[in-house]
């Protein structure tokens, strides 16, 4: 029988040991910007959550947010991509669709992620902020958490009219080929790379799943948009060449009105 994951698979914290475990204290700290914790809950790499499990979770989130809202500048949250619930699907598209039920549209929420993770338009489009780990193995995770910490503080002190936006690529490929050390992955990442650079993304990532799980393409990037005109050469950018296939991708943009 497939393993199930309930409360006792988990390693959960919650006020303190809760901020000490997201890694970037300090990042909001030298930003002059107070955390309010919420939970920490991780099973690693297991199976399907049962939903009352997964119900506990989510509730720790809410209650958090309810209860100090009207505080809130914004929501950072690390989220992996790829739980499966009972009964729900995808469990950070329903922790994200949550919370903005409460918190409405323009709150920035800002999400640290993994490139495994599956994404869909519903889960980009909650977002201000999205980024993924470049590297596989995950020797970066903790400088995007810091990145994407920095982001928010950053977005926080001088706000944007932010909008994520996903895009689907012509590409498949299998979980195999996405060490980041190899082609095509190392080339992927150097154009990531090369995109930030433009004063008008905000960040750039990309994210793959395993084929015998699903067999889509997705990435994400972030840029500011100012004017329509800007939308419109963005549009006339030269794409990425590689050889057509099957697949999705997906982007997410930061847009300053």
């Amino acid at each position: 029988m497939p393993l199930k994951n309930d409360i006792t698979n988990y390693v959960i914290t919650v006020g303190e040991d809760c901020i000490y475990k997201m890694q970037v204290e300090d990042i909001f700290a030298d930003a002059g910007i107070e955390v309010i914790p919420s939970i920490y809950a991780t099973a690693g790499a297991s199976g399907v959550i049962q939903k009352e499990t997964f119900d506990y979770i989510e509730a720790c989130f809410l209650r958090a947010v309810r209860e100090h809202q009207a505080e809130l500048d914004g929501i950072y949250l690390h989220l992996h991509g790829a739980s499966e619930v009972e009964e729900i699907g995808s469990g950070e598209r329903h922790i994200l669709a949550a919370i903005r039920q409460i918190v409405g549209p323009h709150l920035p929420i800002a999400v640290c992620c993994d490139p495994h993770g599956n994404l869909c338009r519903e889960y980009v489009e909650s977002t201000q902020i999205i980024r993924s780990y470049r590297e596989s193995p995950h020797t970066d995770s903790l400088d995007t958490m810091c990145k994407v910490a920095s982001m928010l503080c950053e977005l926080v002190k001088a706000w944007e009219n932010i909008h994520a936006v996903y895009r689907k690529l012509p590409l498949i490929l299998g979980g195999e080929q996405s060490v980041s050390t190899d082609e095509p992955v190392k080339s992927i990442n150097q154009y990531m790379d090369e995109l930030e650079k433009d004063p008008r993304i905000r960040s750039a990532s990309w994210h793959v799943d395993y084929i015998a799980t699903i067999p889509l393409w997705r990435a994400a990037a972030s840029w500011p948009y100012p004017r329509r005109r800007q939308i419109r050469s963005m549009r006339r950018r030269s794409p990425t060449r590689w050889r057509p296939m099957c697949g999705t991708s997906a982007m997410s943009f930061i847009i300053p009105a």
